[in-house]
């Protein structure tokens, strides 16, 4: 009798994490390492009762972890997509206009959401690949913040604002 092995399911808490730790190594210097606690809290916090939530209604701790996952990236990758298409215009239409983005956004996000809940599959074997994918995710961020700490230490305190990039104006970013 072959004992069924129990899947761990920490994808969508290492997935919510990565932003952070990614947006952290390129700012090393900038930012202090405390500063990292309160969003790192704030979105494991959204996470889980986010996870927990979907579990409790679909009971389905796969669907739900997926589910979850999916919402992140959609999430944290908006701003990229926004970035990419701002102003890219088709036959004078402006694509990358929030107006147009967050509505294709919640579609996908409905349609991936409705796909995932209606699938007849359990979701355990693709929860595994996205929690090894997440890991190797997670350990490409914090390799990044040891290696630039370690460049950062090899300076004085005064030069190393040499590593860092030019400022740049967000202020685009916000408008309609």
């Amino acid at each position: 009798v072959h004992k069924k092995k129990k899947r761990r399911i920490f994808h969508p808490f290492l997935v919510a994490v990565f932003p952070i730790l990614i947006i952290y190594s390129q700012n090393i210097g900038r930012v202090n390492f405390e500063d990292l606690i309160l969003p790192i809290i704030l979105v494991l916090i959204f996470s889980i009762v986010l996870y927990y939530t979907l579990k409790i209604i679909l009971k389905n701790p796969f669907k739900s972890a997926l589910i979850v996952t999916i919402i992140l990236i959609l999430l944290f990758s908006y701003g990229h997509v926004y970035y990419l298409l701002n102003d890219v215009s088709i036959d004078g239409f402006d694509i990358g206009r929030n107006l147009y983005l967050i509505p294709a956004f919640g579609l996908a996000l409905g349609i991936l959401i409705f796909f995932t809940i209606r699938a007849g599959r359990v979701f355990d074997n693709a929860t595994s690949i996205i929690n090894v994918v997440s890991i190797v995710f997670i350990m490409v961020a914090i390799s990044n913040v040891v290696f630039v700490g370690a460049e950062i230490t090899n300076y004085d305190k005064d030069s190393s604002q040499e590593l860092f990039y030019e400022t740049r104006d967000f202020s685009g970013y916000f408008e309609p």
